[in-house]
């Protein structure tokens, strides 16, 4: 807490709240994995079999006389392992303060017993800003200096760094592989770029030696471990060593990464989400059509392929790809697709298991998107030309409704989860297709007609005519948005409980930012940091709304602050869709006069902080919870 007002997390203002939130409350985020308490404990922590002891169902930490004892007798195999401190200041690293490892493995199939001897790191940092990344390996054999020397040791363990600050035990520094930039891995549940590949880099190396350059390569790239303590994570995990003929010359046992940027700044972390969720939708639609493609587009099964057979890929491919990729490409925040791996991970699954759904939820959004727009006559949609203006109606109807079909390819691909989950994904999917449906209608049918009453009682009306308009705002957008979470807590096996609140949660957020959209159509609709085309790209017309003669939430708003004559002046001049902009330039001050479009604001935030109250007594405290939470302060906050 004391980190935390200090400002010495760096991570953005609206999660510094949320945990602050939670840390006043007397309590604390869990862990992202949780072990379960023993069988004869009433703590969730455990049970104290005496003063230096600690019992989990799966594992257990006992005091030795020379260090900590972890053990794991599971089924199948198991663990002994006893931590040392350092016996010297030699043994420390750049990367931390280390201690001696050293233990029993065994596998009882065959009864199989392996000795282990090894090392690993315990940093005691003061600060975030002193933790580095750095790696520990052993070789097969020694490196040479290009004057003789030995750089590296055969069998000696060498401490390596990324550069600031020198190797205790060699020249050799270790930095990201320059080739790998372009493929890192990235976590889903903190959407940190880590490089799996790490370069020996040393002036003094020999050209001539086989064994230079060195390079590092994770044997398992999904090792991180989540932590707001290090903003938000970091990656550590066993490594490979092996040299330019990719011959394997050694191995590693700890490599510690912390990613770029942190979360410092939820307009980062959402333009990391939405970079991933581009890549995930394009991995599903293609600019090139192989014949893969081509049977998930056409055939009713990808065991009929003869479906495709004579289909034109060039041809599908301008007509159902391109108008969607039209849009995906664009950019967006896609917080719906994060919805869906953070409810995964706030009910304690693995996103990283489930990274083609956010393919999912934006083929939904984007469908939906190309569809409207050609209902309301709109111009733009994220800064481009809109669909239907793109390439035409026709063209803009079908693959729009084909986006919300390819869906079943995604969720039918896991063969590992239950008939009976699958069943609950499909009936969210299916309960999200129906009500935006349902809202889409009501919005086509429009609100005219209750606001020619409403004007001639303005203040009577008020709450009958934000019931109506919230109505379309649930259909529309609420439900769709909470199906989508429902669907990630479902995939994360989570219980009844937990999936019904976080829907409910999302359903406020949902909500709110269609508020907040009518507010931003007044206001400006503008690119911010997160988006893809950075900040202050015009992403719709200032407006627009007002000239298409809507009936938006500020407009209802003004009902209760607007007397009869001025309430039906200014409906009238909406009605009558005007295109002057000194005219809707005029609305538009009208409502900020009378302070509708403020009161919008305090609505939506007022929803966001009634929608988490389901959210807080159901799902446990969490890096994923807190995220949720700063999030919906963040989509009411952001310009």
């Amino acid at each position: 807490m004391e980190k935390l007002r200090s400002g010495k997390l760096l991570i953005d203002r609206r999660l510094g709240g949320a945990l602050g939130e939670v840390f006043e409350e007397g309590r604390l985020p869990l862990p992202d994995r949780i072990l379960q308490p023993s069988q004869d404990s009433h703590s969730s922590l455990g049970k104290w079999a005496d003063d230096t002891s600690l019992s989990y169902k799966e594992i257990s930490l006992s005091e030795a006389s020379d260090g900590v004892r972890v053990e794991c007798l599971g089924v199948g195999c198991g663990f002994s392992i006893l931590f040392e401190g350092a016996s010297s200041a030699a043994a420390c690293s750049p990367a931390g303060i280390c201690c001696s490892v050293s233990g029993m493995v065994t596998i009882v199939e065959g009864d199989v017993r392996i000795p282990v001897s090894c090392s690993g790191v315990v940093r005691a940092c003061p600060g975030l800003e002193s933790l580095c990344s750095g790696a520990q390996v052993k070789l097969r054999s020694s490196l040479f200096l290009s004057n003789g020397s030995i750089a590296i040791q055969e069998g000696k363990t060498l401490w390596l760094h990324s550069g600031d600050g020198g190797s205790t035990e060699s020249v050799c520094e270790a930095g990201p592989c320059p080739g790998n930039s372009a493929h890192p891995w990235v976590s889903m549940q903190t959407f940190s770029s880590y490089p799996t590949r790490h370069t020996l880099v040393s002036p003094g190396l020999s050209p001539s030696q086989p064994t230079s350059p060195l390079t590092l390569i994770a044997s398992k790239d999904s090792c991180e471990c989540v932590t707001l303590l290090a903003c938000p994570g970091l990656w550590m995990g066993r490594v490979d060593v092996v040299n330019a003929k990719e011959e394997s010359v050694g191995s590693g046992n700890l490599v510690v990464c912390l990613p770029e940027g942190g979360l410092s700044s939820l307009d980062n972390f959402f333009r990391a989400v939405g970079i991933e969720t581009r890549a995930a939708v394009v991995a599903e639609y293609p600019k090139s059509m192989s014949p893969g493609a081509l049977i998930n587009f056409c055939a009713t099964s990808p065991s009929h392929p003869w479906h495709a057979a004579g289909v034109d890929p060039e041809q599908l491919q301008e007509n159902l790809v391109a108008p969607i990729r039209h849009l995906v490409d664009a950019g967006g925040k896609s917080w719906r697709s994060y919805g869906i791996v953070a409810a995964c991970d706030a009910v304690g699954g693995d996103s990283n298991k489930h990274r083609h759904f956010l393919a999912l939820a934006e083929l939904l959004h984007v469908g939906s998107l190309i569809v409207d727009d050609l209902q309301d006559e709109s111009p733009l949609r994220r800064g481009k030309k809109a669909v239907h203006l793109e390439f035409g109606p026709a063209v803009a109807i079908n693959a729009g409704t084909a986006a919300y079909f390819y869906c079943e390819r995604i969720i039918t691909r896991d063969d590992l989860r239950s008939p009976k989950d699958t069943l609950r994904l499909f009936e969210n999917f299916f309960g999200c297709m129906r009500a935006g449906h349902s809202g889409q209608a009501l919005d086509i049918a429009g609100l005219a007609s209750m606001m020619d009453q409403a004007c001639s009682a303005p203040k009577d009306w008020v709450h009958r005519a934000e019931e109506r308009l919230l109505a379309v705002h649930m259909l529309k957008t609420g439900v769709p948005a909470a199906s989508l979470l429902r669907m990630g807590a479902v995939l994360g096996g989570g219980k009844d409980e937990a999936v019904m609140s976080l829907g409910r949660y999302y359903e406020a957020v949902g909500c709110a930012f269609q508020i907040m959209d009518d507010v931003r159509n007044l206001r400006g609709v503008f690119s911010g940091k997160a988006d893809k085309a950075g900040a202050g790209v015009e992403l719709k017309v200032l407006g627009e709304d007002i000239t298409a003669g809507k009936v938006t939430f500020p407009l209802v708003k003004a009902l209760g602050r607007l007397n009869p004559l001025e309430m039906q002046s200014l409906w009238g001049t909406v009605k009558s869709k005007p295109r002057e902009r000194e005219v809707v330039d005029g609305v538009i001050a009208k409502l900020e006069a009378c302070g509708a479009i403020d009161a919008c604001v305090h609505h939506a935030i007022r929803l966001v902080e009634e929608g988490f109250h389901f959210l807080s007594t159901s799902v446990e405290d969490s890096f994923w919870k807190c995220m949720l939470r700063a999030f919906g302060k963040y989509l009411v906050e952001i310009e």
